[in-house]
């Protein structure tokens, strides 16, 4: 609202018609978010409703969709054979092929968020954690690389347990002001 009127962004329509445009050309999929078809894309197996090949060059995902989205689904899936008890793998290998850029505009979507309870008796140590934890250069290398493994972990502290690990690929989406 400004002054008491709906406002819509200029932006919107400009997107509008972005969008229009990649229909009308045939540049998108027309697979629905988080479906069998959008998912197809992703290990190269998406073929449109007349059965031709499409192929995906994009996804806008947040930044937990590299690890728990996009890793697991580019590699081939087992399906089974209409009318056997039979299977086939669909699709190849893309893990390789995908890379990560900076989007057109800010985005979040979930993930998780640190806070410091006011009142804290140890202030200065919550401050520094949050910086560890969010702007560390070397720290947030070793998150994306998925360096802390369990092994890792138990070397700082033997009582862990087994299953505690961080895998490569996730990152937090920080930058500094």
């Amino acid at each position: 609202m400004v002054d008491g009127k709906l406002y819509i962004d200029p932006k919107v329509d400009e997107l509008f018609e972005i969008a229009k445009s990649f229909r009308q050309s045939g540049y998108e999929a027309q697979a629905n978010q988080w479906q069998e078809g959008w998912f197809a894309g992703m290990n190269d197996s998406l073929v449109d409703a007349k059965g031709n090949p499409k192929q995906v060059f994009s996804y806008f995902l947040p930044t937990w969709g590299l690890p728990y989205v996009l890793m697991p689904n580019s590699s081939p899936k087992e399906v089974k054979v209409e009318g056997s008890d039979k299977t086939k793998k669909v699709g190849k290998d893309t893990s390789g092929d995908w890379a990560c850029i900076r989007g057109p505009m800010p985005y979040q979507w979930g993930g998780t968020w640190i806070a410091v309870v006011k009142g804290t008796k140890n202030l200065e140590l919550a401050k520094d954690f949050v910086k560890f934890a969010t702007l560390d250069e070397e720290n947030l290398k070793n998150w994306a690389l998925g360096v802390y493994t369990n092994e890792y972990l138990k070397k700082i502290d033997p009582t862990i347990g087994d299953k505690l690990s961080q895998g490569p690929g996730d990152f937090v989406s920080s930058q500094r002001s």
